[in-house]
């Protein structure tokens, strides 16, 4: 019995090792959902179930995905912003951009961009007028939400220069809530226009106290 005293001493060990090494990324796992900003999409037929087959598709789509640990202070110094990276290089189409959200700590929606949703909170839409942007480039749109002052930025692919012009002539770069231009018209009559999410930037004084001391 001494003999497999040490071989059992080491199954011991390495099962210990093994269990810390899970707990650690089951921590870490928690962590980045906790830290999570998302773009997701809710389907318009969203019953709640999360399945996923192909005659029960999940209730979201994820465009794009960030993280609180990965953003950083923007130019506005009382503005903290989250860099957005895409999923699977996959774009939102304009038309769906009505149901899109901003999320945090794992689907947790804190903005929504329905236009048509009773008593929510108001939000402006600001196109860039910049004439500096390359040709046929993508055009860029900021949405601020009120009353917390939450920024959105995105561009649109393919949408045509002399088009965007026109409405930048007519319209004026500041759109209040426009949405129903976006979507009901912009979105019909070029329905190969996507959106591409860039960054989110939260108010740092806004920012839940735990999460403030996770990010200092």
């Amino acid at each position: 019995m001494s003999d497999l005293l040490p071989l059992v001493t080491q199954i011991l060990k390495d099962k210990s090792l093994a269990d810390i090494k899970d707990e650690f990324e089951e921590q870490k796992a928690k962590i980045r959902q906790l830290t999570a900003v998302e773009i997701l999409c809710y389907n318009d037929n969203d019953d709640g179930d999360n399945g996923e087959s192909r005659n029960n598709p999940p209730p979201f789509t994820r465009y794009a995905m960030g993280s609180f640990d990965e953003g950083g202070p923007a130019s506005n110094p009382n503005l903290f912003a989250v860099p957005l990276s895409h999923s699977n290089g996959r774009f939102c189409p304009l038309a769906e951009l009505r149901n899109c959200k901003i999320c945090v700590g794992g689907g947790f929606p804190v903005c929504s961009l329905d236009d048509t949703m009773a008593n929510r909170p108001y939000f402006e839409v600001i196109l860039d007028d910049d004439d500096s942007m390359e040709e046929n480039g993508p055009k860029y749109i900021r949405f601020c939400f009120c009353p917390t002052s939450t920024w959105l930025i995105v561009s649109l692919r393919n949408w045509p220069d002399d088009h965007w012009r026109e409405n930048i002539n007519i319209r004026g770069s500041d759109m209040e809530e426009e949405m129903p231009f976006l979507v009901d018209e912009l979105a019909l009559r070029f329905p190969e226009i996507t959106v591409e999410f860039h960054e989110v930037c939260f108010v740092q004084r806004h920012l839940p106290a735990p999460l403030q001391r996770l990010l200092s």
